[in-house]
């Protein structure tokens, strides 16, 4: 995403609102690397709402209260009225970017595959047929929850082979109902009956 963001024109977007689906700081309290709004948000000169909070939290009741605080709820609010979404994928393989950034440890990479999680959208980790993971990290995630089978364009922008499973869940499952792909991944989602 943030690669995507380096690529866009400048523009004046003054009358647009950029709202983060999933927060921009580290489990250590410094600014994540992944943060591609704000570079965004400098290109086409519009707002900007970060979501200021880790991925994850130690537990749910934490998460709750963080996600009670007036100013997190406006990014969260403002999210789920958004017009479109954009957003990445993953798998929850032991070497995903989830693991290999940190996020998640082993040991957690391998609770979530014997919940039968299949991937990730923003952290919140889903099953083969597109359903919410029930336990497991979705209990500490702090990220914007995806609405399920919403009209609005809920755009994943993904490619390869490792990205399909977890793209054909989540389209079947309607948490998203768009993607912005290459030719062989397209192909390989056609294959498999997804439209």
């Amino acid at each position: 995403m943030k690669a995507s963001a380096l690529r866009v024109p400048t523009m004046n977007g003054i009358i647009h609102r950029l709202v983060s689906l999933v927060g921009h700081i580290g489990d250590d309290g410094s600014a994540s690397p992944f943060d591609a709004i704000s570079k965004l948000s400098e290109t086409v000169g519009a707002q900007h709402f970060p979501l200021m909070l880790p991925l994850f939290l130690p537990s749910k009741d934490i998460r709750d209260a963080f996600l009670s605080i007036d100013t997190i709820l406006r990014v969260h609010m403002l999210a789920a009225e958004a017009d479109m979404w954009l957003t990445g994928i993953s798998d929850l393989a032991a070497d995903s970017p989830l693991a290999k950034d940190r996020f998640l440890t082993r040991d957690q990479i391998f609770e979530l595959n014997r919940l039968k999680a299949v991937g990730e959208i923003g952290g919140w980790t889903f099953d083969s047929g597109g359903q919410l993971t029930e336990g497991g990290t979705n209990l500490r995630v702090t990220s914007v929850a995806p609405q399920i089978g919403v009209a609005k364009p809920r755009i994943c922008v993904a490619s390869g082979m490792r990205k399909v499973r977890p793209l054909i869940a989540a389209l079947r499952g309607r948490i998203i109902n768009g993607v912005i792909t290459d030719e062989g991944t397209a192909r390989q989602l056609l294959e498999h009956g997804v439209k």
